[in-house]
C-alpha cells in the first residue's frame, strides 16, 4: 500500500506482479513542489479538501501496465486482494530542468 502523498517529481508507475488500485485526486495542493514541500511527506499532511474532492484516475493497474502521475498530484495505492502485488515507481526528476529547481538546489 502507499498511502496518499505527492511527489517533487513526474512518475512512472509500473505494475510488475498482481493488482493495485490507485486513486489520483483532482485538487494539487502545491503546484509543482520541491522536495520540501512534498504534501503526505517530510511532516506535511494532506490537506483533507484534497481526499474529500474528486478523483481524477480511480483504476485498477495489473501485471503490464504503467500509470503516469503528475509532479504535485496526490495519490495512494492499496492491493486489490491478498495476493502478492508489486509495482515499481520510475522517477523523472522535472524539476532539475528548470531554472526555479537550479535556484532552489543552489539557495538549500
Amino acid at each position: 500500500a502507499v498511502s496518499p502523498h505527492a511527489d517533487d517529481r513526474d512518475v512512472l508507475v509500473i505494475q510488475i506482479v498482481g493488482k493495485k488500485r490507485w486513486t489520483v485526486y483532482g485538487g494539487v495542493p502545491i503546484h509543482y513542489p520541491y522536495s520540501h514541500e512534498q504534501v503526505g511527506k517530510c511532516g506535511l499532511e494532506v490537506p483533507e479538501w484534497v481526499l474529500e474532492g474528486g478523483t481524477v484516475v480511480n483504476c485498477v493497474l495489473e501485471a503490464g501496465d504503467v500509470l503516469y502521475m503528475p509532479r504535485g498530484f496526490v495519490h495512494e495505492a492499496r492491493a486489490v486482494s491478498d495476493e502478492m502485488s508489486f509495482h515499481v515507481t520510475v522517477a523523472l526528476a522535472t524539476q532539475d530542468w528548470t531554472l526555479g529547481g537550479l535556484i532552489s538546489s543552489e539557495l538549500v
